[in-house]
């Protein structure tokens, strides 16, 4: 039998990505230990980071979510309490929703911190530590 040529890779399965959507003021202090959790390649290329500062702020170059920030026209003055913090959700997920592979979403804060690694995150969310067509969902973990 021959071998069929490989399918072109767009059309070749990708693995779901983890979509973290960080809704902050500023400088994220906990940002070592984000760093830790996703690694330089963002959990080997499975999560996405897409961050909503305040209007002005933006990040240092040498800044893991540097380049992650939402554009200023995308941005809302959001204050706490008020009806202005859904609006700042809402841009977080339209700016995900362009990513077809982002298939979780997680809403974070400046104060947030995983309290597991990313691998079994990642598995809780899809049932699979990766490749494949993300089989699955939650549950497990």
């Amino acid at each position: 039998l021959s071998q069929l040529p490989p399918a072109p890779r767009s059309l070749q399965p990708r693995s779901p990505k983890l979509a973290l959507l960080f809704l902050v003021t500023g400088d994220i202090p906990t940002e070592v230990v984000w760093r830790a959790f996703l690694g330089d390649d963002l959990g080997g290329g499975r999560a996405s980071v897409y961050v909503h500062p305040r209007v002005g702020f933006s990040f240092a170059p040498t800044s893991l979510f540097y380049g992650h920030e939402l554009t200023e026209k995308e941005r809302r003055s959001a204050r706490w309490g008020a009806v202005t913090i859904a609006e700042a959700m809402v841009q977080l997920l339209r700016a995900a929703l362009r990513d077809p592979a982002n298939m979780a979403f997680v809403f974070l804060s400046e104060s947030c911190v995983p309290v597991h690694s990313f691998e079994c995150t990642y598995t809780f969310f899809f049932g699979t530590s990766g490749g494949g067509d993300g089989g699955g969902g939650g549950g497990g973990g």
